[in-house]
């Protein structure tokens, strides 16, 4: 019989023995999959010293048979548990138990969360559930990274994704963004800054880090142009109402990719002023630096991480 078993080891069990054979470290216990075509018996005996470290450790078996049924079931008990207690539906897809572990304990109090481990499972939940937010480690099992989002995002279009990386990259985030994700950052933010990310994008606001602004503006707004047509423009955000007519000039050449020295030398003055006027922009539309400037004019706000 076919078996996934899941061991969480103490720090305590591990040697050079464990990691040759694959026992990963990491504090304060390991986590290991182990599948195997032979009885849990036969596991748990196997090697020298072997049945001692298993012994009495807590072990879930698995049955792969039953992987889809479970997802549906977890999406219909988390859509009754939303309905109960009102509140939005939130997936988190990782395949990290100790990062989903701190992660829930910050977005649990204001969304019904439902976890997941691998790409299979997450396109039964996001069918069944359609859930209002996804946060999702591109490293998921089977996911492909940022080439799987525009699938995932297919399942349930009106759902708005967080996506989470190990190593940020302009490319790569510039990518998910294209592919319907509303927001991108490092898998290592700190739980209360992941409950932030999770109600900007909630609000259909973009959230990046901010070292990758400079690839992003011209990327951005290229998209939110809707193919550069200048015949359509979008309803102007209240908040540029209190722009100067120079800081609303100056606004608007940066909405096309200027940077500060285009800008004086287009309007004729020094840099100096050009930077005094984005100062002051920034402080009556609330907004801190040039791209969320940018998009506010576009009508896309965005906060950043």
């Amino acid at each position: 019989m076919a078996l996934e078993l899941q061991v969480r080891h103490p720090r305590a069990h591990l040697n050079r023995r464990d990691e040759a054979r694959g026992i990963l470290n990491g504090p304060p216990y390991d986590e290991v999959t182990v599948s195997r075509s032979r009885s849990l018996g036969e596991v748990q005996s196997s090697g020298p010293g072997r049945a001692g470290a298993l012994s009495g450790l807590p072990i879930t078996r698995v049955d792969n048979g039953l992987a889809f049924e479970s997802a549906r079931k977890r999406a219909k008990d988390v859509a009754q548990r939303a309905r109960r207690t009102r509140k939005a539906t939130l997936v988190l897809a990782s395949a990290l138990a100790e990062s989903r572990g701190r992660w829930i304990q910050r977005l649990q109090d204001t969304l019904a969360v439902c976890e997941v481990t691998e790409r299979r499972a997450l396109e039964q939940v996001m069918a069944h559930l359609r859930p209002d937010i996804l946060v999702v480690d591109l490293t998921l099992p089977g996911l492909r990274r940022v080439r799987g989002l525009r699938d995932i995002q297919r399942l349930s279009p009106s759902t708005k994704v967080l996506a989470l990386t190990d190593a940020p990259a302009e490319g790569e985030g510039v990518f998910a963004l294209k592919a319907g994700a509303k927001g991108y950052c490092a898998r290592s933010i700190e739980p209360e800054h992941l409950k932030k990310a999770v109600a900007t994008v909630q609000k259909g606001e973009i959230w990046a880090p901010r070292k990758l602004l400079h690839g992003l503006i011209a990327e951005l707004l290229s998209l939110t142009d809707g193919g550069r047509n200048e015949g359509l423009r979008p309803n102007l955000d209240a908040r540029l109402d209190g722009l100067t007519a120079r800081q609303r000039m100056i606004a608007d050449l940066i909405s096309r990719g200027a940077c500060n020295k285009d800008i004086a030398n287009r309007l004729n003055i020094s840099e100096r002023t050009v930077k005094a006027h984005l100062t002051e922009a920034f402080r009556s539309t609330g907004v801190s630096d040039r791209l969320q400037l940018a998009l506010l004019l576009k009508g896309h706000p965005c906060s950043w991480g």
